[in-house]
């Protein structure tokens, strides 16, 4: 966000006035509060232009990927500009925030506050809060005679008052949103990390089971990669891994989920995925990565890359996330042994290869 489309508001009226907060603020000289200060009025969504009030089951209107942008330049600034912190000197970046708050009214608070605390509540627990830390900004602003912003209130709020955080590092948000990439994201390759993949998968397990629906897994590695490794050295083999990703990614529905294993391993979440979906897409992949141009390959059988992998579903392999991951694993296994460059299903290997037929669903 450039320096020149936003300002802090430090005129009269104090941007964190409009609140009679029953608080034990004094004025400097140690005097209680006075009866010319405004009332509290806690935050609440503002109503559409149409003047009526934002419903949660209200049409949403989706941004575009310009917005999206903007949203990500922007910040904590539009958390700020709803505390009454800042003001957008440019009309349309105000009206783009209102139209967040639009957007995200039935999840707004809690959104709100976890985005600048981290803390997860419910969202009827999260309007409390935030009305309650809206109230503790303007007692400390009455106290210290300037405004004290939204940060400062809340991490006080949370740290001294309900003490729902203990222990607090004070660090730039760029550096913790890379620290959060480096969490989330697989540094050689930028799918996702082990981790996050796994937490992922655990949520849409979770979403399956309460629709009674199902998933796959998509278990596979680059055959001959150690001595691809050995003889090109590491240099080249983790530009082979990087590649590799890249190319996965743009055959996969933009809502399927890749992630690294471990060394050469990567496995794909479809949601809404049966065996035989799965396994139609698995073998585009392996088939079309063949054709993958890169340097070195001609110490591959046939001067081509190929991958064996190993097919496991929700519920035919398993109820649990490693119940599967084990399933797909296995039949990754029977794959390497069978000759490579194939895909098995954890069921039947023998019946749902490359070569053989599909099992009926």
């Amino acid at each position: 966000m450039q320096a020149t489309q936003q300002t802090i508001r430090q005129d009269p009226p104090a941007p964190w006035r409009g609140a009679e907060a029953d608080c034990p603020a004094t004025d400097k000289e140690g005097r209680g509060a006075t009866e010319d200060r405004p009332r509290f009025r806690p935050f609440r969504p503002r109503p559409s232009s149409s003047g009526a009030p934002v419903s949660s089951s209200a049409k949403i209107i989706p941004f575009n990927v310009q917005e999206l942008n903007n949203l990500q330049e922007l910040g904590t600034d539009i958390i700020e500009y709803l505390a009454g912190d800042h003001e957008f000197a440019d009309p349309a970046l105000a009206a783009f925030a209102e139209r967040i708050t639009f957007h995200k009214a039935p999840s707004l608070y809690s959104e709100i506050i976890h985005t600048m605390s981290q803390l997860r509540f419910t969202e009827e627990v999260a309007r409390r809060k935030w009305d309650a830390i809206l109230k503790h900004k303007y007692c400390m602003s009455e106290r210290q005679g300037r405004n004290v912003g939204i940060r400062v209130a809340m991490l006080d709020y949370f740290l001294n008052i309900t003490r729902e955080v203990r222990h607090v590092t004070m660090m730039e948000v760029t550096r913790l949103e890379e620290t959060q990439r480096d969490n989330l994201f697989d540094w050689l390759t930028g799918v996702c990390s082990k981790r996050h993949f796994m937490a992922m998968a655990e949520a849409e397990l979770e979403r399956a089971r309460r629709h009674g629906e199902t998933c796959s897994f998509f278990f596979f590695d680059i055959d001959f990669f150690k001595a691809y490794n050995d003889r090109w050295g590491h240099l080249r083999g983790d530009a082979l891994l990087r590649l590799l990703p890249q190319y996965v990614c743009d055959l996969i529905r933009p809502y399927d989920v890749m992630g690294r294993y471990g060394g050469e391993e990567f496995v794909v979440l479809f949601p809404d995925a049966g065996l035989r979906d799965a396994y139609t897409r698995a073998e585009e992949i392996r088939s079309i990565v063949a054709d993958l141009p890169f340097a070195g390959r001609e110490i591959f059988p046939e001067e081509r890359l190929s991958i064996s992998g190993g097919i496991a579903s929700y519920p035919h392999h398993g109820e649990t996330l490693k119940e599967i991951l084990d399933a797909a694993d296995k039949a990754l296994y029977q794959a390497k042994k069978s000759g490579r460059n194939r895909v098995f299903a954890a069921a039947a290997p023998s019946a749902f290869s490359t070569t053989g037929t599909l099992p009926e669903e």
